[in-house]
């Protein structure tokens, strides 16, 4: 981050079936982080509750990625050089 710019705030939720809570979590987020203009990431593993038509409806700020496989963050040391997150499975 630069001296003096804006902060930028990613927030990543995981979503199974939990339409009512995500609408509610969601509009927190409209009411709380209105400054910090936050990008904001789904994950739903697959809900039939109607959250996908819900999000596309309320919530178009969403991102809507359908093709995507893997989300990930990127996470960062305290001197900003990358920080693994990715082990091999015990065999």
């Amino acid at each position: 981050m630069t001296s003096g710019g804006p902060m930028t705030v990613s927030i990543l939720i995981v979503n199974w079936n939990s339409k009512d809570l995500l609408r509610q979590c969601l509009l927190s987020i409209r009411r709380t982080c209105v400054d910090l203009a936050p990008e904001i990431v789904v994950v739903d593993s697959g809900s039939f509750d109607g959250c996908a038509e819900m999000l596309a409806r309320e919530f178009p700020e969403v991102e809507r990625l359908p093709d995507a496989g893997i989300v990930s963050p990127r996470l960062l040391n305290t001197d900003l050089t990358p920080q693994s997150s990715v082990h091999a499975l015990p065999s």
